[in-house]
């Protein structure tokens, strides 16, 4: 089967694209339909599609030394991180979820400006990769897509979902599957950008949430008003909840901040517009949290909730619907939620176990 390049962020004549990572030559960027898995292979990746079916991509030369390319081979975080809160834990993370409030329109067009929560295996082994549920700017609207960069050197991210308009609240995940597999899932107004993708059996030990431009040269390009990152969540390997000690950025241009709330908060401002409240209590994921009727093996797990664990019923659901959902070893191309099978029955269940 012929490959079908998929990037869409191009247009016709134009030499390169912003991504979250830097720019880089559309022939080094893939969109993924949410229908497959990326892979790495010796020569590039794979797309591992649902319905059994295997495309292949080779890397071109040239996305192996772009600047993009030399910056992960180095190590390096991509130049055009201009406000970030960072914070590092050696042990590792399976899963980091959050949200953001959409902030107003710039009054004059930027390049790109793009908000996100990421992870990276920065000394965590392997070459660096970093993932990421974005937030972009660009060509008068607010857009976002899931990101996972780079395996074998390309740029690989999920359908492009949008627009979105000021006030609307997004939602971002980044969850461990499996060793080597990691399900990145971006949504806003019952839209949902998910990415699946193989990078590699690291320990990532960066998270991140940050403010990156291209083709700003005036404060009007940029929001006013606030992004505020809430109800930020980072989980360890054993699924034990980790309490990070962000370490945030001075002041930038256009009188750029960021501030730490508390550990679950942080802002990124430029400009002086008051900051949008938090709600109260953060709904669910967008996504659609229910039962996906499957079992495991051992024909547990389905949608009559008759499984416990804990105590408590649960059911395999689809990665990235639901904010408790857990991976599963038995059924690595699905979560596990108490939350799905409180929704079906009625109940509440809010307690998250380690592992099934």
């Amino acid at each position: 089967m012929a490959f079908r390049i998929l990037c869409a962020f191009a247009p016709l004549g134009v030499l390169a694209v912003f991504t979250p990572q830097g720019e880089r030559a559309p022939e080094c960027v893939i969109q993924v339909p949410e229908t497959a898995v990326v892979k790495s292979t010796d020569v590039g990746i794979a797309l591992h599609h649902d319905n059994g079916t295997v495309e292949h991509y080779e890397t071109p030369a040239h996305c192996h030394t772009d600047s993009v390319a030399l910056r992960m081979a180095h190590k390096g975080q991509p130049n055009q991180w201009i406000d970030e809160a960072g914070y590092t834990y050696n042990t590792g993370f399976s899963k980091m979820t959050g949200y953001n409030n959409i902030p107003d329109a710039p009054a004059r067009e930027p390049g790109q400006v793009f908000y996100f929560l990421g992870m990276e295996n920065i000394r965590g082994g392997g070459p660096v990769n970093i993932l990421q549920p974005v937030l972009s700017y660009s060509g008068g609207e607010w857009t976002a897509n899931s990101w996972a960069c780079c395996p074998r050197n390309i740029t690989t991210t999920g359908p492009s979902i949008g627009p979105a308009k000021e006030g609307d609240r997004m939602y971002g995940s980044m969850i461990r599957t499996d060793d080597s597999t990691w399900s990145i899932v971006t949504q806003f107004n019952g839209q949902t950008s998910p990415l699946r993708a193989q990078v590699g059996p690291y320990t990532y030990t960066w998270a991140v949430a940050t403010m990156e431009d291209y083709g700003v040269s005036s404060c009007s390009q940029l929001p006013t008003k606030p992004v505020k990152f809430d109800t930020i969540e980072l989980y360890d390997p054993q699924g034990s909840i980790v309490h990070p000690s962000w370490k945030p950025s001075g002041q930038t241009m256009c009188n750029g901040r960021t501030t730490i709330v508390d550990e679950n908060t942080v802002t990124i401002q430029h400009g002086s517009s008051p900051s949008p409240p938090t709600p109260p209590s953060p709904p669910s994921p967008p996504g659609d949290c229910k039962c996906a009727g499957v079992t495991n093996p051992s024909g547990e797990g389905g949608s009559d909730c008759k499984s416990l664990y804990d105590g408590e019923p649960y059911c395999y659901v689809k990665t990235g619907t639901c904010a408790d959902g857990q991976s599963s070893g038995q059924m690595p191309d699905y979560e596990w939620s108490h939350t799905a099978c409180g929704a079906q029955l009625g109940l509440s269940m809010m307690s998250v176990p380690i592992s099934v």
